[in-house]
């Protein structure tokens, strides 16, 4: 509810959820590396229903969460992909109110929208 406090409901479904996501990175997580590569995460993508066209979208997220120097990503950049995919769908299915698929945004749309993760 955004109060700043977290009730035992609100920390159960997080709780849920974080078990989901740990469940889902390691299932991709096919040699048990304990990271994933950019195939293995546009796999766990796709079954998030992430069905991006194309293969660029998909590299420009992975290089934004991967550390340099590694190999992949770990379980916590994983998370953060997913949380900020999840802030997008959400601003998204906000303009998206005919659920096409599609929006039209103007400049001022846009820039809202990129700036909302700062409020």
């Amino acid at each position: 509810d955004r109060n700043g406090n977290i009730d035992f409901n609100e920390f159960t479904k997080l709780f849920k959820y974080i078990n989901v996501m740990r469940q889902s990175f390691d299932s991709f997580d096919i040699n048990k590396c304990g990271v994933l590569d950019e195939i293995q995460t546009r796999n766990a993508l796709y079954q998030a229903k992430y069905l991006f066209q194309d293969p660029k979208t998909i590299q420009m997220l992975f290089h934004r969460f991967q550390k340099p120097n590694t190999r992949g990503l770990t379980f916590e950049q994983f998370m953060q992909m997913a949380i900020f995919l999840g802030n997008l769908r959400t601003l998204f299915s906000l303009h998206d109110q005919t659920n096409t698929g599609s929006i039209q945004l103007n400049e001022e749309e846009f820039v809202l929208i990129d700036c909302a993760q700062y409020v």
